[in-house]
């Protein structure tokens, strides 16, 4: 498709976009849907750990729920000493597609919550398979990458992020608990200060947890 389509599409939904909406059409939501599979309300069909085809800082807001966990991490050397590569790079791809203050809201599976409600019997094994490694119902739907705060943070401040904060995954503006929501919310703000934007981005050690 040209540079035109795009842009037009941005400015129809006033440059809010949502990616791996699968089976959900978000459009009177006012985003842009955006899945790897075509359905017949998806607007781009593309893989968003790839590549976008967006112009720079062209975005306001990207809606990313249950996304990032699908893209594996691409870890270099061993324990404790390892590198995550894949997942900075598509977050640094999403940051350069992103406004000045604009915004990327996450959710992932959390998984010191998920082991934590295993091992205290408030999460059945059926429960702990789906969230770890994915429904597995059509060959993308398998997690390739887990999280809890401390990696997720990592990730986050290599691709070039200093703004973010940690929410409940099902209402963004109330506080996460990390020891036991199975899930956690991350609302990202690209920072327009040129200490953020200007500076040079480095790949994390792997961190202990």
């Amino acid at each position: 498709m040209p540079p035109e389509f795009y842009s037009s599409l941005l400015r129809k939904y006033n440059s809010r976009v949502a990616f791996g909406v699968g089976h959900l059409d978000l459009h009177s939501a006012g985003f842009v849907n955006v899945d790897c599979r075509d359905f017949p309300h998806m607007d781009v069909v593309i893989d968003v750990g790839s590549e976008l085809p967006f112009g720079d800082e062209s975005i306001s807001e990207i809606l990313a729920e249950s996304v990032l966990e699908h893209i594996a991490h691409n870890f270099i050397g061993v324990p404790p000493n390892f590198r995550m590569t894949r997942i900075i790079e598509v977050l640094r791809e999403w940051r350069r597609v992103l406004k000045p203050n604009g915004k990327i809201t996450i959710k992932v599976p959390n998984l010191e919550g998920v082991f934590r409600e295993y091992l205290a019997g408030r999460m059945s094994v059926i429960e702990l398979i789906g969230y770890v490694y994915g429904g597995g119902e059509y060959e993308d739907n398998c997690h390739r990458a887990g999280f809890d705060k401390k990696i997720m943070s990592s990730c986050l401040r290599a691709a070039g992020f200093r703004e973010f904060k940690f929410t409940d995954p099902h209402q963004y503006t109330n506080k996460f608990d990390e020891r036991k929501s199975w899930e956690m919310g991350v609302v990202v703000t690209k920072s327009s200060s040129p200490s953020d934007v200007d500076q040079k981005i480095t790949v994390p050690e792997g961190t202990k947890t």
